[in-house]
């Protein structure tokens, strides 16, 4: 259905697919409604401007889905979160270490889990879902070289699960770990699913063709930033 659409659109609405639009101010006003439907543009990206409370943050981004969103094409609704001193969510979320402290922590994570490899302590993304959903079961998948008792392992929770979290990690550098992780896309066909992109957003690229998916981008295995993910998920 979506390469459907793309295929009946102009270039220039095409291109306009390919921009987010500011917005002045924490609900979406006539003119600026009429703005985002005229030039095309995919979506917002929301500014500190933008967030009062969550039942504000929702009805915004509702009308801004009624503004911009496309038959089979949702709107894309982003935040420009940088972390450290650059808190765009306020207090809707808990707060986001700078950039610099980030790495430090990917770095200290990534060396960790080398070392550890085989083990079978459940990944921190699991553990942060948990802490919202205890009940939650999880199957981990080799990042760069998936087994296929762990594939099927994982296809078959998401056969049986009611919601789908899937994590992935650099996954645009693994093409198995993107056959992977659609083949657990395509297994959960119909119910709750969110895809999570640790450490790099491209992973992300691949998930369009998949309806229904909410797709949420980290920057590592911070546990505030899982915390977020994990609460986003719960909403």
């Amino acid at each position: 259905m979506i390469a459907q659409t793309l295929a009946r659109m102009t270039v220039a609405e095409k291109a306009g697919l390919l921009l987010l639009a500011a917005v002045p101010g924490p609900s979406l006003d006539r003119d600026t409604a009429a703005m985002l439907r005229d030039t095309g543009v995919s979506g917002a990206v929301l500014l500190a401007r933008n967030v009062e409370s969550t039942p504000q943050l929702r009805a915004l981004s509702a009308a801004i889905e009624t503004a911009c969103g496309r038959p089979s094409l949702p709107a894309i609704i982003a935040s420009d979160e940088e972390g450290g001193r650059v808190q765009r969510l306020r207090d809707l979320a808990p707060p986001f270490s700078g950039a610099m402290a980030v790495g430090v922590v990917e770095f200290a994570l990534d060396a960790s889990s080398r070392a550890e490899e085989g083990s079978a302590s459940p990944s921190p993304l699991l553990v942060a879902v948990r802490e919202r959903f205890p009940a939650a079961r999880g199957a981990t998948v080799h990042a760069a070289y998936p087994m296929a008792a762990e594939s099927a392992a994982a296809t078959a929770l998401a056969r049986e699960c009611v919601a789908l979290v899937v994590g992935t990690r650099d996954a645009h550098l693994y093409p198995a770990q993107v056959a992977a992780r659609d083949a657990l896309l395509g297994a959960a066909a119909g119910k709750r699913v969110a895809v999570v992109s640790l450490r790099a957003p491209y992973d992300l690229a691949g998930v369009a063709g998949f309806t229904s998916v909410a797709c949420i981008a980290i920057y590592g295995d911070e546990p505030a930033a899982l915390a977020v993910a994990a609460a986003m998920l719960g909403e």
